[in-house]
């Protein structure tokens, strides 16, 4: 899977819960992790071989997290669940 991450060293700096979830859930955040998810998303759907009247094998879509949205790419179709499991596309 996927991950995309950001670290910022600041030196008097408290954490507070709610100020990361406010700078992760932002506009210009969410675009970034948006963006990084469908360049995986179509990467692994370039070197995935479909079978004749299959879909899209892989799909990126936006997941909650326990303090911020995120999102995931993952396989959608038993095809690509099964080429996922032998060539690991994602990670």
């Amino acid at each position: 899977m996927g991950r995309v991450s950001c670290v910022v060293k600041l030196r008097s700096f408290k954490w507070r819960r709610g100020g990361y979830a406010e700078v992760e859930n932002s506009g210009a955040v969410q675009s970034v992790v948006a963006r990084e998810a469908r360049k995986v998303e179509e990467r692994a759907n370039a070197s995935f071989k479909r079978k004749h009247g299959e879909g899209r094998g892989y799909r990126a879509s936006a997941c909650k997290g326990r303090f911020s949205k995120g999102y995931r790419v993952r396989p959608v179709t038993p095809h690509a669940i099964n080429s996922e499991n032998v060539h690991r596309r994602l990670g």
